[in-house]
This record gives structure tokens, sequence and C-alpha cells, in this order.
């Protein structure tokens, strides 16, 4: 994946009709989570500790990754109707594993 490019987007949708965005850029937000141990910035600790999400092997001992991007709601008075994984139509393939909220 070309480092830089917005792998995925997240569009909040507020209850009022209004939206926000949360691109989620290669190489930056998101690493090969199959050789973690290869993506330059996860394994160099480039990432913050609370953007790692987990790191560690599969039941073959593959290195495996997962990373956590963290948004701040620009907009906290507004509620939060839904929310859409929108494909940034590069080379990879982004999925979300869970959505939490404080």
């Amino acid at each position: 994946m070309e480092d830089g490019a917005a792998a995925a987007n997240f569009r909040i949708n507020y209850n009022d009709g209004t939206t926000s965005d949360f691109p989620i850029i290669a190489k930056q937000d998101i690493f090969d989570w199959f050789t973690p141990q290869r993506s330059p910035g996860l394994m160099e600790k480039e990432l913050e500790p609370e953007n790692i999400g987990w790191i560690g092997q599969n039941y073959n001992g593959s290195g495996r990754g997962l990373v956590k991007p963290i948004w701040i709601n620009p907009y906290p008075e507004k509620e939060i109707a839904t929310i859409d994984f929108i494909s940034g139509l590069i080379r990879c393939a982004p999925f979300v594993v869970g959505i939490t909220i404080e």
C-alpha cells in the first residue's frame, strides 16, 4: 500500500444530518497486519503505545499486529447516529475489529 494514501475513511453521521470524516492513512494509521515485524512504524515504535491494539502470533507462530487509530470527536455535543466505513480504494484491505466509545 502506498505510504500516505487514504486507506479508508470513517464518516461519522450525526443526528442533525452533519458529518465528520476520519481518514485512515496507510503506513501511518494502519500497517501490514500479517507481518508486523516487517512494518516500519509498527515495530519501530513510531506509533504511540495507545495506538497499538495488539501484537502477537497466530497458532503457527507467525507475527500478527493490529493498530487502533484514535479519533477525538470535534462535536462532542452532537449525538452520533451512524458510522460509515468507506474504502480508500488503494491496494490494501483495511478492516474493523471493533469500535469503542469513551
